[in-house]
């Protein structure tokens, strides 16, 4: 997943809850990819965004859902075959 950030000043600081409790990123440059690995299906949503001169963004909003579905696993000719399927969003986020 990424924050998409407009405005303000390079790099970011974002926090977003992944369900349980904040996380918090520094020197974040906006698009970039955030890893993550959940066990199970998981929504993330952005909490604040503050910019290198500590203005805090506002209208801050997004969602991101990541979808684990089952793993598949079979046989085919005589090789494993194994999958598992993630989604990611994107999450935007405006700083005046």
């Amino acid at each position: 997943m990424s924050v998409a950030i407009t405005g303000g000043t390079s790099p970011y600081t974002v926090v977003y809850n992944n369900g349980v409790s904040n996380v918090t990123l520094t020197n974040y440059v906006s698009g970039t990819s955030i890893a993550v690995s959940p066990s199970s299906t998981t929504t993330y949503v952005l909490v604040s965004v503050t910019d290198a001169n500590s203005y805090v963004g506002f209208g801050n909003s997004g969602t991101a859902i990541v979808t684990v579905n089952s793993s598949v696993s079979g046989t085919v000719s005589g090789m494993k075959l194994f999958v598992q399927v993630l989604n990611q969003l994107i999450l935007l986020c405006p700083i005046m």
